[in-house]
């Protein structure tokens, strides 16, 4: 009797491994893409076709580490970590609105803090600390949501502030997703859908406001609209990744062998290698990143669905969450379905803290996936 205990207990302390396979296989194949679309200009610019490659494979095995620590981890007791983390967060995020105190302005926005030899964007560090603050948050909270004042608005300030600060760097598109997927999350801890609805509704008119006030993103939009206007303008990037993924073909050019990364897809190791994995790797390599994807994404939810406790469920379903909308938004774009935005593609892009809170995410799903059945899911089991 007592082995057969043991033995229970030790099977649900096994991560879940189609999550695990999925990653490392995506890990995998975005680390040999990097090499590929990074490796000419590495050459041009540094004279070492391997230098994005060198630093992205030390991001590697940082995030795999965290990814490792935090699946081991209690997952209950790292989301109590969530409310000095937003603290964190949110000073880095209005740290990098001042010019002097570290902050790195590229492309005319300031994104990224500067320690030392490395910068990182604190929109990363907030993106996770935000799923950590709400699952324990929502999760402690979870019986007056259905309050506006009293159980949704404490909850919502935070994020607002958040969301804001990211607004201003700028970066809009970071903005809008971390807000759909908090606004995810507080659905499924229980709001009432007639509350959530009426801040939908004001939101529509100042979002639409802050998109259209700005020359830079109304350009984007409008360049989208339009289509196959203005190809060698706000629509070059665009065009030239089509250009890419119309050349693969079935099978593609083969490993190395895409043209669009030579100086004429801007930065092709990073938001737009899915163009560069399509046109080496074909129509065949694309839609396997895709169905991968989709596994990760269905795996995710049912290990949500089928957590013991509110803080699972919510921390499974915000991260499963996370990973999916980014994954969406750059394919998007690649395929020009969505407008232009600066979003990575998990997992495959060049590394940065993007991967590194990416996996440390992934790491908090398996801690989930280690208490759950999985097969009770499918009978319709879930959290209480």
């Amino acid at each position: 009797m007592t082995g057969a205990i043991r033995q229970t207990w030790a099977e649900k302390r096994q991560v879940d491994r189609t999550i695990l396979a999925v990653v490392l296989l995506l890990i995998g194949v975005g680390t040999v893409m990097v090499y590929s679309a990074s490796s000419s200009v590495a050459t041009a610019r540094y004279g070492d076709s391997a230098w994005y490659l060198k630093r992205h494979l030390v991001r590697v095995a940082i995030g795999l580490t965290l990814m490792f620590i935090l699946a081991r981890a209690r997952y209950v007791r790292v989301a109590q970590l969530g409310r000095p983390l937003m603290g964190i967060s949110l000073a880095a995020l209005v740290l990098v609105l001042l010019p002097g105190l570290g902050a790195v302005a590229a492309k005319g926005a300031q994104r990224w803090l500067s320690i030392g030899p490395f910068t990182f964007q604190p929109s990363d560090l907030a993106r996770f600390a935000l799923l950590l603050w709400l699952a324990d948050m929502l999760a402690a909270r979870r019986d007056i949501l259905d309050r506006f004042t009293e159980g949704l608005v404490p909850v919502l300030v935070p994020v607002g502030a958040a969301v804001g600060l990211i607004f201003l760097e700028p970066d809009y598109s970071t903005a809008l997703v971390l807000a759909i997927i908090c606004f995810g999350m507080v659905y499924l801890a229980g709001a009432r859908v007639m509350h959530l609805g009426g801040l939908l509704l004001s939101a529509i008119p100042v979002a639409y406001a802050a998109l259209m006030g700005s020359e830079y993103r109304r350009s984007r939009i409008l360049a989208f609209l339009d289509g196959g206007t203005d190809l060698q303008g706000a629509n070059y990037q665009v065009w030239q990744s089509l250009i890419g993924l119309g050349s693969g073909g079935i099978l593609g050019q083969g490993l190395g062998g895409s043209a669009q990364k030579l100086r004429f897809l801007p930065e092709p190791y990073n938001d737009f290698i899915f163009s560069i994995i399509g046109e080496e790797l074909g129509f065949v390599g694309a839609i396997t990143i895709l169905f991968l994807f989709f596994v990760l994404v269905m795996r995710g939810f049912k290990v949500a669905r089928a957590a013991t406790d509110p803080v699972g469920t919510l921390l499974a379903a915000g991260v499963t969450l996370t990973i999916g909308l980014y994954a969406l938004v750059n394919v998007g774009v690649v395929t020009s379905t969505l407008p232009a935005t600066g979003l990575v593609l998990p997992f495959i892009s060049y590394g940065g803290s993007s991967l590194l809170f990416t996996l440390a995410g992934v790491g908090l799903l398996l801690s989930v996936s280690r208490d759950v059945d999985l097969e009770q899911a499918d009978r319709g089991g879930g959290a209480p």
